[in-house]
């Protein structure tokens, strides 16, 4: 995992608003209360999930900037007491050689003591710059964004203003042990990782060339100096951080550790472990009850799919399996798309961990269902594949659809929470609001066949005030009754990226892949997988062009949908082709795994899921 430090926010919020389970057989239950947050214990056919278990779940998804600062903590933790500790035998070595290698007197060590805390004052940060970057940066939120609050906008960036403050902190922190000033001061450790990261390019002579302009600039002004450019700053800091990493070695649950602990990392005589109980503590603050609701759902699903692949004798052996894992991970290293892209960003899980273990139940299930995924002897495709081709052409064969989305939403965008009651109430509204749409369908019906009828017995036929078309009825009632919510434009600065608005769900207008038009209604892979809900399947596979669908459940609330056309895929898959056939069985055996692993839920006898 790598650890984000804070830009300026107001990037990162141009950027966001635009845009498992135990071994079935030993689980133990726990037997102290549940956590108030957590509900009713969740049972599944006699066996409890217990709260740690949904607690680390928690922690690793919603909490993941929180808990990688942590680690990040641990290591500059971790470096702070290496050099303390070759601070203080430098010195010691030093009064030792002039009391001629003789004991040291009381007096003595004070004095190592004060000279100890003079020389390792560097590496604390300093307070007064904490408060400026914070003021600078409320500052200048406000100034382009008057109308927004800021505390709200923290949290849709941070998911907690405490988080954001923490993060300004560590990186101060960061930037004062390991970038104290001019480079001619800067550690062996930020020299050799800089160098060792960009070896083509002396970023260290740039960043010397431009501390001197900034140093001159300050003494001119008064003020003081200034901090080099962000986007270096950030380069640097990841190839330190890179650096740091790879001294340690780090353990999460995918490693096995037990549901009491979230992380280990040790290296170099250090060994410090986070534990699942402390850091939920610290983080439960964020957690609203639609996060623990959907912890359970996948810590129950995980449950029941692995219980079921167990006594199918198809879980695979695990350490064969994270072999895999690791080697993809080391092929995937350097690539845009690497396996942490792939989990967070490509199927937006909550977190690696969870991925990975999502990842070892499909790949388990491959072997239960080889035969689907296996070509006959005649080089042709098993029927289950045969059945599948048309919807994976749609999805990889790059098939489109222009539709808009109505959202009735449960979701308070502005505010960013949920709606007290929010679900019923956006059913109720959503209902009406189809009523409302079929009605005036049947208003413009009836008036079509009064002016035929007019037609044919030679009346005159007066079209009424009220009666327009009906997609000017619909973009009317979008504007009205649509609740997808677009930030206000900054008032100066650069302005964002139109393509990323949802303007009321008309979102691009063009024909769109199914794929971006999941990003553009708020659904994933994920999504799909926990809720077996997808509003863009509605789209993309159910409706008739030219109708209109729904009120459909989805993410955030009840969407109504006008669907203009579908366009036909314009790169239909070679399933004879090795590459094509790969992504035609990984695509059936993901939503194929989903059908079993919902279907096993339904079978089970469970409680806690209300």
């Amino acid at each position: 995992m790598t650890s984000s430090f804070p830009t300026c926010l107001v990037a990162v919020l141009l950027t966001t608003a635009l845009q498992a389970a135990q071994d079935p057989s030993g689980a133990p239950a726990d037997q102290a209360p549940a956590d108030s947050i957590l509900g009713k214990p969740l049972i599944i056919d006699g066996h409890r999930i217990t709260d740690m278990e949904i607690k680390r779940f928690l922690c690793y998804g919603k909490g993941y900037n929180a808990l990688d600062s942590r680690r990040l903590g641990v290591l500059i933790k971790q470096e702070r007491e290496l050099r303390q500790y070759e601070t203080r035998n430098s010195i010691s070595a030093a009064r030792h050689a002039g009391a001629s290698f003789g004991s040291l007197t009381p007096e003595q060590q004070a004095e190592v003591d004060v000279e100890m805390a003079s020389a390792l004052a560097y590496m604390e940060y300093d307070e007064a710059e904490y408060t400026r970057r914070i003021e600078d940066h409320s500052s200048q939120f406000t100034d382009r964004y008057p109308s927004l609050d800021l505390d709200t906008e923290t949290r849709r960036a941070y998911a907690s203003v405490a988080w954001y403050h923490d993060q300004v902190r560590q990186t101060l922190e960061f930037e004062t042990m390991f970038f104290p000033g001019h480079p001619d001061n800067w550690p062996e450790i930020t020299l050799e990782a800089i160098h060792q990261g960009s070896p083509n390019f002396d970023l260290v002579a740039d960043y010397a060339q431009h501390y001197q302009w900034r140093a001159e600039e300050a003494e001119k002004t008064g003020e003081p100096i200034k901090r080099e450019e962000e986007m270096m700053m950030s380069l640097l800091r990841d190839y330190v951080m890179r650096a740091l990493a790879s001294l340690v070695e780090i353990r999460t649950q995918t490693d096995g550790l037990p549901p009491e602990a979230l992380m280990t990392i040790e290296g170099g005589g250090f060994s410090e472990t986070l534990k699942t109980e402390d850091v939920f503590q610290e983080m439960k603050h964020v957690f609203s009850p639609a996060d623990v609701y959907e912890a359970k759902i996948f810590l129950a699903l995980e449950y029941v799919a692995k219980k079921k692949l167990i006594e199918a004798g198809a879980l695979r052996e695990r350490e064969g399996f994270l072999a895999e894992i690791r080697q993809m991970q080391a092929d995937l290293e350097d690539s845009m798309f690497n396996w942490d892209f792939l989990a967070l960003d490509g199927h937006q899980f909550p977190s690696i961990v969870s991925y990975n273990e999502h990842a070892y139940l499909v790949e388990s299930y491959k072997t239960l269902i080889a035969s689907h995924l296996t070509r006959t002897e005649g080089n042709s495709l098993p029927p289950e594949l045969q059945d599948h081709l048309p919807r994976a052409n749609v999805i990889m064969g790059l098939g489109k659809a222009r539709a808009d989305v109505l959202l009735v939403s449960a979701f308070d965008f502005p505010r960013y929470e949920w709606k007290e009651d929010g679900w019923a109430r956006a059913e109720e509204a959503s209902n009406t609001i189809r009523q409302e749409i079929d009605d005036y369908i049947d208003y413009i019906i009836d008036q079509v066949n009064e002016k035929q009828s007019a037609l044919e017995e030679g009346r005159n036929y007066v079209t009424p005030e009220n009666l327009t078309s009906f997609p000017e009825f619909w973009s009317d009632l979008l504007d009205l009754k649509s609740e997808y919510w677009d930030p206000p434009l900054p008032v100066s600065g650069k302005m964002p990226p139109a393509m990323g608005l949802k303007n009321k769900g008309r979102f691009t207008g063009e024909p769109t892949t199914r794929n971006d038009f999941r990003r553009f209604v708020g659904e994933s892979p994920y999504s799909e997988y926990l809720h077996e809900l997808s509003v863009t399947d509605k789209i993309f596979f159910d409706m008739e062009p030219g109708t209109v669908g729904g009120p459909y459940k989805g993410t955030k609330g009840y969407y109504i949908v006008y669907l203009k056309e579908r366009l036909a895929p314009t790169n239909p898959i070679d399933p004879f082709t090795d590459r094509h056939f790969n992504m035609l069985t990984d695509d059936y055996a993901r939503t194929s795994f989903q059908a079993y692993a919902h279907q096993a839920l339904e079978e089970a006898e469970v409680s806690g899921l209300e």
